[in-house]
């Protein structure tokens, strides 16, 4: 008996939640690429090649976060041509399909 009311909770009240959730996401997404498709510096004529994917569930993740104490840092060149020193400031950990990845976290 307690079985079918907990099933009926979930379906009753949790579902409509979990729908309208992913609503509110793919319409703040929709906004987002809008907004960045008006706002971004773009010639107007080019804006109509900017295209966006869709989601790809597949590549949704969870990852753990190690931070890390970097003082010593080190220098990297810039895309002006310029140096600046940049520390490590942690470790994203994930797992990607069938792939153990790491990322490491950067901080000027």
């Amino acid at each position: 008996m307690t079985n079918k009311i907990t099933s009926l909770f979930i379906i009753v009240f949790l579902f409509p939640q979990i729908s309208s959730a992913q609503k509110k996401y793919k319409d703040s997404l929709i906004k987002y690429q809008q907004n960045y498709v008006a706002t971004q510096v773009v010639g107007k004529d080019d804006k109509k090649y900017i295209q966006f994917y869709e989601i790809d569930k597949s590549f949704c993740l969870t990852a753990t976060f190690k931070q890390m104490n970097d003082k010593k840092g080190f220098d990297m060149n810039t895309s002006s041509g310029m140096k600046k020193k940049y520390f490590k400031y942690g470790m994203l950990t994930f797992k990607l399909h069938d792939s153990l990845l790491h990322l490491i976290c950067l901080s000027i």
